[in-house]
């Protein structure tokens, strides 16, 4: 069984794979009082809960990295993968700095090729957003980062006097009519905006009609916006499976 984890800006994901099924799914929030003893807490209990053959991680924090590259030190048997850009055939990577790229965005670009085809754009939404296109030969083309929802509405909050922190959802109505329902409305419509204005820039810059798949924390809520699109939430999880197998696969 193949250990999945993604540590993002604000959780720790572990899932655990079965032949490609989804056997386990388990989340661990974060923030500042994040410490070795609770990584290796969380990691612990779900390794003895769903016995491990390998693991592989994809993360954004190089802090929380180091943890749990530690922890599986001391889980003799259970070989770590950490995901970086060295993962991949740097052949198929059209970026000017590949070691500046995030490994999330590479491994669910790989993803969305391997499960759904290409060419493909993922749209990842959670802390940031992120826009990621592959072509129909699977090679990263790059994209675009812009601040999440959450991020914004935060913003709003902490930079103004007097406006509220809003709790994300779609608005009944763009017209918002209370401050509230103004937030509401400018953060989601003004999301779906950006997201549609983004995709067909990029669709057009790259001259390709790209198959769009949305993930991250809230790629469903918007995803629903966008007639024809897919949206899968473990997208990146499942990349790191499949890398997990091609991998052993080489061996």
């Amino acid at each position: 069984m193949n250990l999945c984890l993604d540590i993002g800006n604000s959780k720790i994901r572990a899932v655990a794979f079965r032949n490609g099924r989804v056997a386990a799914d388990e989340v661990l929030p974060y923030g500042r009082d994040i410490s070795e003893k609770k990584v290796r807490t969380f990691i612990g209990k779900f390794i003895s809960r769903h016995p491990t053959d390998q693991a592989g991680l994809v993360s954004v924090s190089p802090p929380l990295t180091s943890l749990v590259k530690k922890t599986f030190r001391g889980l003799p048997g259970i070989p770590l993968k950490v995901i970086d850009y060295r993962s991949f055939d740097i052949k198929n990577i059209r970026y000017r700095s590949p070691g500046k790229l995030g490994a999330d965005r590479l491994i669910s670009a790989y993803a969305a090729y391997h499960l759904y085809g290409g060419p493909a754009l993922v749209v990842d939404i959670g802390t940031a957003i992120t826009w990621d296109a592959v072509d129909a030969q699977g090679r990263f083309l790059g994209g675009a980062i812009a601040p999440g929802p959450g991020t914004m509405a935060w913003s709003l909050k902490k930079h103004t006097a007097t406006l509220p922190l809003v709790k994300l959802k779609k608005p009944p109505r763009p017209i918002g009519r209370d401050t509230e329902e103004c937030i509401r409305s400018g953060l989601y419509w003004g999301t779906v905006g950006m997201i549609k204005e983004l995709i067909g820039r990029i669709s057009r810059d790259a001259e390709l009609n790209l198959r769009v798949i949305f993930t991250g924390g809230l790629g469903s809520l918007f995803a629903r916006e966008f007639r024809g699109c897919r949206a899968d939430v473990l997208l990146t999880l499942k990349g790191i499976d499949l890398l997990l197998k091609e991998i052993k696969n080489q061996k």
